[in-house]
């Protein structure tokens, strides 16, 4: 693999395990910390890039996995298999991270599923920095109701 493309890799893939423990997901320190060298020296393992995370508070929603789709095009049957997986593993949650596109049909299969698992879909373009680590992007803080109805007095909305 070029060290291009295992860099965008890496980005990638260290953006995605960022998101994750921002979302509340156990993510080792060990892997968020991972050099470059480190994450190619992992690259020739099957399963390395596929990853999962579970939170420590016992929610429905508390198992994610996160596939990384080696196809330019994701088809129908790809997003059938992805969702077989699911299933068999009982996970609600997912989020694939694709190169290119992906087709109708597929995008079609994912809300027909939407009711009963939860399938976010990524360009690897736009997870190559976590724009909510930028030092000028202020930190995200979910509001509790006082603070909710404040804000919402303060901008009369």
């Amino acid at each position: 693999m070029a060290d291009k493309s295992a860099l965008t890799l890496y980005k990638v893939r260290k953006t995605a395990m960022e998101m994750l423990a921002d979302r509340g997901f156990i993510i080792p320190q060990k892997k968020l910390t991972q050099t470059f060298e480190e994450f190619k020296e992992g690259l020739g393992e099957d399963t390395f890039l596929t990853m999962s995370a579970t939170k420590d508070d016992g929610s429905s929603d508390g198992r994610i996995i996160v596939f990384f789709p080696e196809e330019e095009k994701i088809s129908q049957e790809q997003i059938k298999n992805y969702i077989t997986k699911l299933h068999e593993n009982e996970i609600l949650h997912c989020i694939l991270v694709i190169k290119g596109k992906i087709t109708p049909s597929a995008e079609k299969t994912i809300r027909e599923f939407e009711s009963s698992l939860t399938i976010e879909v990524f360009n690897e373009k736009e997870l190559l920095v976590n724009i909510t680590r930028h030092e000028y992007v202020p930190k995200h803080v979910i509001l509790n109701n006082d603070e909710k109805k404040e804000l919402l007095k303060k901008y009369k909305i």
